[in-house]
């Protein structure tokens, strides 16, 4: 046995031993790749890197990215990814940090960023994605933003799509100053705290928003003096109606024009 261990004391006397150094490694590189795999989501999904390493192992030219799972610390590393368009953060992932790390790495194609359950983001991080002078859509649905942060949007962005679904600070008054934003041209946000007159009073202001998604509409935003405002505007409506099965936790989404003759 010591005879054989001394004879194949390297790859040239043993060709056994060449094969075996050659094999030996790949299940650690094939774990790798898999751990990777996994950590980066569904294979039809955007990448969703979860560490600096992760994003190591990611492709440069990626242009959308899940970013739920990163940490803070890591988010400079993101810089590798120049052609970057798309940001996707939801379930309470982003912060005002992290909105600030991420203008902070200095993007220049980045258009669209959604951030969607996220109560932690603030007027403050609205301020830091204004300096991200390339947005064009922005998603804040169930986040913290008042009235204040859709003032930052109007001085400071050039927006053509926002979402402030859910966001319960924001009031009548900011989206009426939002719709009369030059830039914008869709709006979405959720009726629950308007009146039939102010969601009215809101169409009635809007200078070139030419779409609208309802979500969560209530009955004084589905009336025909509504839809008959947004017709004179030019304004498509689509309402957004959510029905839900808790104990299967499936959801059931449905979206259709609204036209006075059917807002009964």
């Amino acid at each position: 046995m010591q005879w054989a261990l001394n004879r194949c004391t390297s790859s040239r006397n043993c060709p056994d031993l060449r094969l075996l150094l050659l094999v030996f490694p790949l299940p650690f590189v094939l774990t790798s790749c898999i751990g990777f795999a996994l950590s980066m989501g569904h294979l039809n999904d955007p990448p969703a890197p979860r560490s600096r390493s992760d994003i190591a192992w990611a492709v440069s030219g990626n242009t959308d990215l899940r970013l739920s799972a990163l940490k803070l610390e890591d988010f400079p590393a993101l810089k590798k990814f120049y052609r970057l368009r798309d940001v996707h953060f939801n379930s309470g992932s982003a912060t005002d940090a992290k909105i600030e790390a991420l203008a902070d790495v200095g993007f220049t194609n980045l258009q669209l960023i959604v951030i969607h359950n996220c109560p932690l983001v603030t007027d403050c991080g609205i301020e830091s994605l204004s300096r991200i002078g390339s947005l064009r859509s922005l998603v804040l649905r169930n986040t913290s933003v008042t009235d204040r942060g859709l003032e930052i949007l109007i001085a400071k962005m050039q927006l053509g799509h926002v979402n402030v679904a859910r966001c319960t600070n924001v009031t009548a008054h900011g989206l009426l100053n939002l719709v009369q934003s030059e830039t914008l041209a869709s709006l979405g946000f959720s009726p629950e705290n308007l009146t039939e007159a102010e969601v009215s009073e809101i169409f009635e202001a809007a200078r070139n928003v030419k779409e609208c998604w309802i979500y969560y509409p209530n009955s004084r935003a589905r009336t025909p003096a509504v839809a008959a405002v947004a017709q004179k505007k030019g304004i498509k409506l689509v309402f957004e109606g959510v029905t839900f099965w808790t104990h299967e936790g499936w959801e059931l989404s449905e979206r259709r024009p609204l036209s006075p003759e059917k807002s009964q």
